[in-house]
């Protein structure tokens, strides 16, 4: 069970660059974080193929849930990219719906 804070604050992608990322995982299950990567995989294909938006929530350094709707363009081992080459790093993202 994960200990985060209740509160999801909405952010802009506009903003992220202010956002610093903790370097640990925030999934610890090697299960969920396959799953995470295929949620990603799949949240590009739909961006790209359709311009489809999804839902991604991250946690900050701060412990901080955000959540942004945004199209993701390019997917790496590392990060996902998102419009004006705005990245958030996979390890940082809990979910994406």
């Amino acid at each position: 069970m994960h200990k985060y804070p209740s509160q999801v604050y909405r952010t802009q992608k506009e903003l992220l660059y202010l956002v610093k990322f903790d370097t640990a995982d925030v999934l610890e299950d090697k299960n969920e974080q396959k799953l995470r990567f295929h949620e990603l995989y799949r949240g590009m294909q739909l961006g790209n193929l359709y311009k489809n938006k999804v839902f991604i929530t991250f946690k900050d350094s701060l412990n901080n849930l955000l959540m942004i709707n945004t199209t993701i363009w390019g997917l790496t081992q590392k990060s996902i990219i998102l419009k004006k080459g705005v990245t958030i790093p996979i390890n940082s993202i809990l979910k994406v719906e």
